[in-house]
């Protein structure tokens, strides 16, 4: 298996994020792997444009995923470390993160524009707002309908299962470990809720608890 980092197939991206390559010689790469009768995964990430190239990030990832058509596509959604330029360019204002509704959007977008036959999709890192798992072409349209039903879902829902899950972790015993494992991973798959929206939240674990 060989595994690539697309990160996107745009050329204005992978400029802007000092890719060191066009995405034609990535795609390029790719096809020489499958040709050589390798297993190819890629991933790309999710928002790497901002919203200013929400549009062109997504259509051209999903036709460099196509014209490599991998054994596997993986989408990451970005996340910003401190001491990196990115972070400084979020601080300074030239640099702007999707909210969870344009990820949403971008990724729809992405999904609909898929012909990678064959393909195992997968959306499900720690980073994803929302998990989202199929084989292209035959799952899109299940993909798109779960991400539509995440896209109207009443976000006062979401939180009221943020503070019952909250509630369940303060009675549970210590001993009882299930217990408390199966509350930590209801919050963090709350935590990745799309819908879930925290005031002036960029990023990190602080989104639980400025939601509470």
């Amino acid at each position: 298996m060989v595994y690539m980092g697309l990160e996107s197939g745009s050329d204005k991206v992978l400029t802007l994020m000092r890719k060191g390559h066009p995405a034609a010689e990535i795609i390029e790469m790719g096809q020489k792997v499958r040709r050589n009768g390798m297993a190819l995964s890629v991933t790309a990430i999710t928002g790497l444009g901002g919203p200013e190239l929400l549009e062109e990030h997504a259509v051209k990832t999903a036709e460099a995923f196509n014209a490599m058509n991998p054994e596997y596509i993986g989408m990451l959604t970005l996340m910003v470390e401190p001491g990196t330029p990115l972070y400084d360019w979020l601080h300074d204002g030239s640099f702007r993160l999707l909210d969870q509704h344009q990820v949403l959007k971008e990724t729809e977008l992405l999904v609909q524009h898929f012909d990678s036959p064959g393909s195992v999709f997968r959306m499900n890192h720690a980073s994803n707002y929302l998990t989202l798992k199929g084989t292209l072409n035959g799952d899109r349209k299940a993909l798109l309908a779960q991400i539509a039903a995440a896209l109207e879902t009443n976000p006062a829902r979401v939180k009221w299962r943020l503070r019952d899950a909250r509630e369940k972790l303060r009675a549970a015993k210590p001993e009882d470990k299930m217990a408390v494992f199966a509350v930590l991973m209801r919050l963090r798959e709350i935590c990745c809720d799309p819908r879930l929206v925290a005031d002036n939240w960029d990023g990190g674990s602080a989104k639980l608890e400025a939601c509470m």
